[in-house]
């Protein structure tokens, strides 16, 4: 999603969108509407990027109107701090959603998890906008690319690791962010359970849908359905 500065016909940002409340308002839905078994696995890719997040993110602004309509020309590290900011909440919202999870005797065998899939070869380097804009970026990209880059095929290997391994699969390891089938840290402030939970409800705000993990969704003060497209 490096790409431009852009809004979707929802009127957010186009990588909060995206990376967060799409997956964020299918996942709501399966559980909603029953389609996870009570082994599920549930796998967020998400991004080494995320450690480029030294500070918490703001709940008031998820959709990054500070950043996004800021003044000034085009600015790539903008776009990275969107991109960034998005890929550091599927990682809360994997270990928010497994916390919540495993209240429930139903889905206390349900096992989420996020990874980083590793700096891959595809065609998205070509076709980045940030990377037109800034020739110094390009050709770093370019040599990281071919010194660290692996094939598709490799980085689907983690990803894959997740959906079938009994470590992923152990309490300790629940809800945790990997990469190379190794857990990985994360930065300290995603562990804040405060601030989780906020992100939580703004995210259930945003998406405009009830929480079925909720006992009183009347807390949200929103209305049933949602208000995210589909086909994203």
């Amino acid at each position: 999603m490096m790409t431009t500065k852009a809004t979707t016909v929802d009127g957010f940002e186009t990588c909060y969108q995206v990376n967060m409340l799409g997956p964020f308002a299918l996942t709501m839905s399966f559980l909603r509407n029953g389609f996870f078994s009570p082994t599920a696995r549930i796998v967020q890719v998400s991004s080494a990027i995320i450690y480029r997040n030294i500070n918490p993110l703001d709940p008031k602004d998820l959709n990054f109107k500070s950043m996004a309509e800021g003044t000034g020309g085009f600015l790539a590290g903008t776009l990275l701090g969107l991109y960034s900011s998005s890929k550091a909440q599927q990682v809360i919202f994997t270990r928010e959603l497994q916390r919540r999870l495993s209240k429930f005797d139903q889905f206390k065998d349900v096992v989420v998890q996020s990874c980083h899939p590793g700096l891959v070869q595809s065609s998205i380097w070509d076709r980045s906008a940030i990377l037109e804009k800034s020739k110094t970026l390009k050709l770093f990209m370019a040599i990281l690319n071919h010194i660290y880059g692996i094939q598709c095929h490799v980085a689907a290997l983690t990803p894959l690791f997740l959906t079938v391994s009994q470590k992923a699969a152990e309490p300790c390891m629940k809800g945790g962010f990997w990469e190379r089938a190794h857990q990985k840290w994360v930065p300290y402030w995603m562990l804040d359970e405060a601030l989780c939970d906020t992100l939580w409800r703004k995210w259930i705000e945003d998406a405009e849908i009830h929480d079925p993990l909720h006992d009183s969704v009347e807390d949200y003060h929103i209305d049933s359905g949602s208000r995210v497209s589909n086909g994203l």
